[in-house]
């Protein structure tokens, strides 16, 4: 066993001679300080010069060490707060750009870089038991992920988002200078001049201000005049998003009737003028899978999201898109592989494109649509523009376009942000004010009138509805309540048997076929069996609509009877049923869905 011992103990010599030495508690390598960060703003605290960092000594005082750790950091100019996270302002690539940057994001602070920033704020010091001398070292495991997971951190600065241009605050003052602003949590990443914003805009000057802009989009065939504004107020919701402070802000859809019209160039020179370049766009789907790229949109800090070929297939909305359409700036997601659920701030304005979208259900009150005709067969082949390259345009003329914009909303706020003429919204009462009130008062047209009216006939859904408030009359035509089980009785009546190679037999020709239409796109039924529709989702349906009026008439729930659940059709100013006279039923066939007329 002894002779074991000594092999051991001489392959440990050995081993030990070749491992490289370890540079833990040595003197980190001189090297040039970086004062700024990656994609950090100008302007904001600075690190001391390395060899005046502050000393901090590890010991088993953490708590301290990790006070130390929080201080120092405060130093440093691209650390802020967001939720219960560390974040930072970073520049994601962009190949095809002069500088190879592309838009800053927010992200949230690695490990390794909160290591790294430990170092450039502090000189760390470990103490040497053999040679009895303190020794710099860089930061403990358990310091750094001290810091990481403390969850406030009151020395350092909350940040709300990135805006690229300047913007205007709630008071009507303009930041123009880069950095970190105190009034707003934003913070203004620009590498552009901009002409000054005048100190004392007349409303004179907000009228040339908003004919400049108008002037750009002049090559466009919009439907009408509100349409026309749709982009001006684009602009200006994102210019004005610091200063509505979190308060909703309507979707920007950009419609047309057939492809190349132009509704995707309008998109992306409303975001040229915004943030200076064209923003990336994602697929519109189904409501789960908005869900996760709206999550990843609020922890990255977007400014904008917008989506592409929005197809009548799938309609424009849901529960998901109508949550971050009325947050009220704060947006609580479910983050992919993780159990938590943080609350973040939702500063991102909604675009799309698509050709001839549906608007869905309640989504419609939280859209402004800017719809444009072509009567031509192949529109992307017109010639005879004012601006044929208007992507470099309005590059071009970014800085007079945005100092224009931001004299139409200070002008506005100046004289006291009048109404002029716009009725309340709402949801949206803090917008109106300050936005689509401006444009009016600067002598253009009410961009709340672009917003798709709620007529039953333009929603799948409301037509089916009310073909059957406009029929429950043959059913219940005492208003006494009627089960939605003897509704599929009443609709679906027994057929003789048939022999199984014989085709299924269809009910008769009754003059309820619009009826039955109209239950099987409510709640279709899965199989082949007699009844079509699924007396409970119906049921569900109906609950999801209690109430609402359409045409005068609205669902109700009726007495138990038998157990069961009744629904009857009453006058929702009133709550009395309903009696009908049989007369004609002026919902003989579900129309298709469209916007606007």
């Amino acid at each position: 066993s002894s002779d074991i011992r000594e092999a051991f103990r001489k392959a440990q010599e050995k081993a030990s001679k070749q491992r490289p030495p370890s540079n833990e508690g040595a003197p980190m390598p001189e090297h040039e300080h970086d004062q700024e960060g990656e994609g950090a703003p100008a302007s904001g605290p600075r690190p001391a010069p390395r060899d005046e960092r502050p000393e901090v000594r590890m010991s088993a005082d953490l708590p301290g060490n990790i006070d130390d750790a929080v201080k120092a950091l405060a130093s440093y100019p691209n650390i802020y707060t967001r939720a219960l996270s560390l974040a930072q302002i970073v520049d994601t690539a962009d190949p095809e750009a002069t500088d190879k940057k592309g838009g800053p994001v927010l992200r949230t602070l690695p490990r390794p870089t909160l290591r790294e920033m430990l170092v450039k704020v502090a000189s760390w010091m470990r103490f040497e038991p053999r040679s009895k001398k303190w020794k710099e070292a860089i930061p403990s495991d358990a310091i750094v992920q001290g810091v990481e997971s403390r969850g406030y951190w009151p020395e350092l600065r909350p940040i709300v988002g990135i805006v690229q241009t300047p913007f205007l605050r709630r008071d009507g003052s303009a930041r123009t200078e880069p950095g970190y602003d105190e009034a707003t949590g934003f913070a203004l990443v620009c590498r552009e001049n901009f002409p000054p914003i005048p100190e004392a805009p007349t409303r004179e000057d907000a009228r040339h201000a908003l004919a400049s802009i108008l002037d750009l989009f002049c090559d466009f065939p919009f439907i009408d005049e509100a349409a026309r504004h749709v982009p001006v107020a684009a602009l200006l919701t994102m210019l004005a998003m610091p200063a509505l402070g979190g308060a909703n802000t309507p979707a920007f859809l950009f419609e047309a009737n057939t492809p190349g019209t132009g509704k995707g160039l309008t998109l992306d020179t409303v975001c040229i003028l915004a943030t200076g370049r064209e923003v990336p766009k994602s697929p519109w789907a189904h409501d789960e899978e908005m869900a996760k790229v709206l999550g990843a949109a609020a922890l990255e800090g977007a400014s904008v999201l917008a989506f592409d070929n929005i197809s009548p297939e799938i309609p424009f909305g849901g529960s998901a898109i109508e949550l971050v359409l009325t947050c009220s700036g704060q947006y609580k997601p479910r983050i992919l592989g993780r159990s938590e659920a943080p609350t973040l701030p939702w500063r991102a304005i909604v675009m799309g494109t698509g050709n001839n979208i549906v608007v869905r259900g309640d989504t419609r009150r939280r859209v402004l649509l800017c719809t444009q005709r072509s009567e031509l067969e192949n529109p992307e082949s017109r010639e005879n523009f004012k601006y044929p390259h208007l992507r470099h345009e309005a590059r071009t003329r970014r800085g007079e376009l945005v100092t224009a914009a931001l004299t139409i909303l200070r002008a506005h706020a100046l004289a006291g942000r009048p109404a002029a003429g716009v009725t309340r919204l709402g949801s949206f009462e803090e917008w109106g004010a300050m936005v689509a009130s401006a444009i009016t008062w600067a002598g253009g047209a009410n961009v709340t009138d672009a917003m798709p009216r709620n007529n039953t006939s333009d929603d799948p859904v409301l037509s089916a509805l009310g073909v059957l408030l406009e029929a429950w009359h043959l059913f219940d035509p005492v208003s006494a309540g009627l089960r939605l089980g003897a509704l599929a009785d009443k609709i679906y009546p027994s057929l003789p048997p048939r022999r199984y190679d014989e085709p299924p037999q269809e009910p008769s020709d009754d003059g309820l076929g619009h009826v039955r239409e109209a239950l099987e796109l409510l709640a279709p039924q899965r199989g082949s069996g007699r009844v079509r529709f699924d007396v409970r989702k119906l049921g569900m349906v109906f609950r999801a609509h209690r109430g609402r009026n359409l045409g005068g008439r609205a669902f109700e729930e009726g007495p138990i009877h038998h157990g069961a659940k009744t629904w009857r059709v009453v006058d929702p100013r009133t709550g009395l049923g309903v009696r009908h006279d049989g007369g004609p039923v002026s919902y003989t066939h579900l129309t298709l869905p469209t916007n606007r007329e």
